[in-house]
């Protein structure tokens, strides 16, 4: 079992909480071009207040700007929900865990959640981590030519390659 205090970014040393999301470096690599997002499901494996986001960004994207967000999920739908927190990297850092600040979020324990992940259109290619086949959800958006997330996820193509290596925590 995972435990839920780690190190996490590569621009800070601080102690992270995790609260929902992958903090392994998964083997697959994931490219999107700008303007495509991809959100993945998680379960929360314990509850409290976000306040930062994680993704690990590859070695070879060319992106200027990285978007993510944590979204509500859908049990209706079995989608994405509402945008709960989102925030921006200006600068990525390749090969290395980026933090990004979000506003204070109430995670709930077991509860089930999608982080989502965007180089916004005309910021370059993104290339991140996840699971190469055979994992859980994970939704692009339909829309190709996105600027920021959308408040409500307007769904495209499924694919079975959650988790990404992202994660929500308290600090």
């Amino acid at each position: 079992m995972r435990t839920p205090t780690i190190t996490a970014t590569a621009t800070s040393t601080s102690v992270r909480t995790l609260l929902v999301g992958d903090a392994d470096l998964e083997a697959g690599h994931d490219t999107h071009a700008a303007g495509e997002a991809e959100a993945f499901l998680y379960t929360a494996s314990t509850g409290g207040t976000a306040n930062v986001l994680n993704v690990y960004v590859d070695a070879t994207p060319s992106a200027t700007q990285v978007l993510v967000g944590l979204y509500a999920d859908d049990t209706t739908s079995k989608s994405l929900g509402q945008l709960l927190a989102q925030g921006t990297l200006a600068a990525a850092s390749r090969c290395a865990w980026n933090a990004v600040s979000i506003p204070p979020t109430a995670i709930g324990a077991r509860t089930r959640y999608w982080i989502a992940v965007l180089a916004p259109l005309g910021a370059g290619r993104l290339q991140y981590r996840d699971v190469a086949s055979s994992g859980g959800p994970a939704a692009t958006s339909s829309q190709k030519n996105l600027t920021s997330l959308p408040a409500t996820w307007p769904p495209g193509t499924a694919w079975p390659n959650a988790p990404a290596s992202a994660y929500a925590a308290t600090n």
